[in-house]
């Protein structure tokens, strides 16, 4: 999905990603890092908040990063470089580089072919004094995915393979990271459904409502310490090194 206007849901995904890329602002980072970019968007909307950054993105597509160039390069930032390469062994920083100010991760880690390898990856790009890591990815303790659990023999190895929020915090506070803050964001069912309704056969006509309610759940969960988990079929982080 590249975020045009006119695609269907574009102020959703737009919402969504700015909601990831922002959750933890850096205006004074100058070096940016997104940690397996799809098409770049939530490391895009990081650094438009910090005109000072470079913005460095990898995937293993060499067409999404391709494609995240062309989207950074659209949205006005200068300074990008992308790399192919895989959260296990990534591709940044090489050994002549330093670590990174600020290193989001959304929707990578239940792609992971060996999450251990992938975590000491993640650790190793993020700055040891001062580093801001955000991460997040779809959540398997969401009332939808277990309904989807329950109702289909087959699903998407990326479901089965994710992680809960409660077991990524403990293997990144193990690993030297302070945790923050979290929250939840993608209202559960029935909202997706709702909103492939409204797309495919309103017009559009409950895009506005069904965004404005997913905006207010976020909020109210990251201030209540993010105890409506099961209300979201996603979830999002912040850590600092300590």
């Amino acid at each position: 999905w590249n975020g045009s206007p006119g695609t269907p849901g574009w102020p959703h995904h737009r919402w969504m990603r700015r909601f990831v890329g922002t959750f933890a602002p850096r205006p004074d980072a100058e070096r940016i890092l997104d940690f397996g970019c799809g098409a770049g968007w939530c490391g895009i909307e990081a650094a438009l908040l910090a005109p000072d950054a470079e913005l460095c993105a990898f995937d293993p597509s060499p067409e999404m990063v391709r494609l995240t160039a062309r989207n950074a390069r659209d949205q006005g930032i200068e300074r990008f470089t992308g790399r192919v390469g895989f959260g296990e062994a990534p591709p940044f920083p090489r050994k002549d580089e330093r670590r990174f100010d600020l290193v989001i991760s959304s929707g990578v880690i239940s792609f992971a072919r060996d999450v251990e390898a992938w975590y000491e990856g993640l650790v190793r790009a993020v700055a040891p004094t001062d580093g801001t890591l955000v991460i997040g990815d779809i959540n398997p303790a969401s009332r939808g995915m277990r309904g989807r659990r329950a109702a289909r023999p087959l699903l998407p190895i990326r479901e089965l393979n994710s992680r809960r929020r409660e077991e990524v915090r403990t293997a990144l506070e193990l690993r030297g990271f302070r945790h923050v803050r979290s929250a939840g964001y993608q209202l559960t069912s029935p909202v997706p459904q709702a909103m492939h309704l409204s797309e495919a056969r309103l017009g559009g006509l409950l895009n506005w409502p069904l965004l404005l309610a997913n905006r207010a759940g976020a909020s109210l969960d990251a201030r209540l310490g993010a105890k409506l988990s099961d209300q979201f079929d996603s979830w999002v982080m912040h850590f600092q090194r300590r």
